[in-house]
């Protein structure tokens, strides 16, 4: 009916042996529409490519990963800024190093 929203939100990891270490390749695609138009459809997309530092000091596979994460988010929330004068631009596009410890 009106105002129906859906979100489809693949997600995927794969690793790649490198030595004694890996790498890993993981991430997220969530991209929404709706039938009304009151929530601007959106796609955000955020991959991750990370290595397993944690080899390197001994610890469990996966423990210990250093690397690079993009994201990009058109509309994001759902805002259009070309029809929200309190917006200047909805669309966001970054890059982040990140290190992660899993317990």
């Amino acid at each position: 009916g009106d105002g129906d929203t859906v979100q489809i939100t693949p997600v995927w990891k794969m690793s790649f042996p490198v030595g004694e270490s890996q790498i890993i390749f993981d991430g997220f695609i969530d991209w929404v529409v709706n039938s009304d138009g009151a929530y601007e459809k959106n796609l955000h997309v955020c991959p991750q490519i990370k290595l397993d530092i944690g080899a390197f000091f001994g610890l469990d596979a996966g423990a210990l990963l250093a690397g690079t994460e993009l994201d990009y988010w058109t509309n994001k929330y759902g805002v259009d800024d070309a029809e929200n004068a309190f917006v200047d631009e909805a669309d966001q596009f970054a890059a982040s190093g990140i290190v992660q410890y899993h317990f």
